[in-house]
């Protein structure tokens, strides 16, 4: 995996791409139907390095364990900064 010792660099990355990975994140990573913000392990590498990067932007927060919870608000507010 790349080296994201930087976390402001991934603070600033492109919101379109981490508002894509989040949605990628959700649909193959949630398998709780009553807790679609809540993403197990998905034994995918793929899956695994789109949420280390989503954690370290701060549109996700590691649960214990296996698990991520996709932080919405944060990615709404990103967006709602960019347009000011």
């Amino acid at each position: 995996m790349a080296d994201i010792s930087n976390t402001e660099k991934y603070k600033r990355g492109n919101t379109e791409l981490l508002d894509a990975l989040m949605w990628m994140c959700a649909q193959y990573m949630a398998p709780y139907p009553d807790n679609p913000d809540l993403c197990a392990h998905s034994f995918m590498s793929a899956g695994e390095s789109a949420m280390y990067v989503l954690v370290r932007a701060g549109m996700a927060k590691e649960d214990g364990g296996d698990s991520f919870i996709l932080d919405w608000a944060a990615l709404e507010k990103r967006k709602a900064g960019e347009k000011s």
